[in-house]
């Protein structure tokens, strides 16, 4: 198992090498910063925001861990120097701010493939037209500008309301 060091001075948490395929997971990772921190480093800007995850969904299911890592307060991951080698980090674990790297290279000439071994199964798009964004005011708009000769199904809301409004 890769050793993990923080050195909260400089803001690294540095992933020892375990050979030519060297394999963390998010949650040991957040698992060994919560160890460190009661170990008298709790002086130091928090190196994980708080983790998402872990809730019982029922019949022996509960929800992944999700992990995201403050680069926001210059954290960042740095493989170990010395040799050549792939760092493989599973779980869902993330930056804190998404627009900023949270993985820096090892010091000295030394060629460090780091991939991640995440989830898809609960990624949705957001921004304007994707799945996971709503434009309230565009729901509106449909609503109410709506003709009322559209509402027609006999027990809706709107039906009740055309009826209404004819009478006057």
């Amino acid at each position: 198992m890769a050793t993990i060091t923080f050195n909260g001075a400089s803001k690294t948490i540095t992933i020892g090498y375990d050979g030519a395929l060297t394999e963390v997971s998010a949650a040991e990772m957040y698992s060994r910063w919560k160890e460190w921190v009661v170990t008298g480093n709790a002086q130091y800007l928090p190196a994980f925001a708080e983790s998402v995850g872990g809730n019982e969904l029922g019949s022996g299911v509960a929800l992944s861990g999700y992990y995201f890592v403050r680069n926001d307060f210059g954290w960042r991951i740095v493989p170990a120097d010395g040799h050549d080698h792939t760092l493989q980090i599973s779980g869902d674990i993330y930056p804190q701010d998404p627009n900023t790297d949270f993985v820096s290279p090892p010091a000295g000439d030394y060629t460090v493939l780091v991939t991640f071994q995440r989830s898809a199964a609960s990624y949705v798009v957001v921004g304007s037209g994707g799945g996971g964004s709503v434009d309230n005011n565009a729901i509106a708009a449909a609503v109410w500008n709506r003709s009322m000769d559209a509402h027609t199904t006999l027990g809706t809301f709107g039906d009740r309301m055309r009826k209404l409004i004819s009478r006057w």
